[in-house]
């Protein structure tokens, strides 16, 4: 080592380092998706509650139509059982990048995800009605803490990215697409 001949890795290393780390921006922009799909999970509806404070899901950082269609078909499930989730973030590990095979441009980034998660059915077109009469959220079912593998495809955006006065957040990387690779647990009653 001392002559500068480190030897490789050895394979066991795959399963929890990667070659080439995440860079910061392209760290901000999946930690920004994964706060963002929380909370579209979270505000199903919008919250409009007594206090006059509309609450909606948005994507603060650059996704793909694709991923807005799939956000909103979520969306559409748990409301069609009166049902939101809440998701707490736990952990991000990243596990590989690498170049699309599609477009050489975007990088595939593999990250192993750990959350904690609950899920509300609520009655009545309100979500929040509990909330507004002072109520404990009706939580109806628990998983995790859990981990699941998701894949990212990023594209670059190409722009120089300065945040304004403000505080806005800016982007460099645009998510084009995600997948969840392996499968949540179940849900388990209280």
């Amino acid at each position: 080592m001392k002559d500068g001949e480190t030897p490789n890795q050895p394979a066991f290393t795959g399963g929890f380092s990667v070659p080439q780390p995440a860079s910061p921006d392209i760290q901000a922009t999946i930690y920004r998706f994964q706060r963002d799909w929380a909370n579209w999970l979270y505000w199903t509806v919008g919250y409009n509650g007594t206090e006059g404070c509309p609450v909606s899901p948005e994507f603060r950082v650059p996704v793909h139509e694709d991923v807005l269609a799939q956000a909103k078909a979520a969306i559409a499930a748990l409301q069609a059982r009166n049902q939101y989730e809440g998701r707490q973030w736990i952990n991000s590990d990243y596990t590989s990048i690498e170049p699309s095979a599609h477009s050489p441009k975007n990088l595939i980034v593999t990250v192993r995800e750990t959350w904690s998660d609950c899920l509300v059915t609520y009655l009545g077109s309100d979500p929040f009605a509990w909330y507004d009469s002072g109520q404990p959220e009706p939580v109806t079912a628990r998983r995790g803490p859990y981990t699941v593998d998701v894949s990212y495809e990023l594209e670059p955006l190409g722009e120089a990215c300065t945040p304004d006065p403000k505080g806005t957040d800016c982007y460099t990387w645009r998510i084009v697409r995600f997948k969840e690779l392996t499968e949540h647990p179940g849900w388990e009653t209280p």
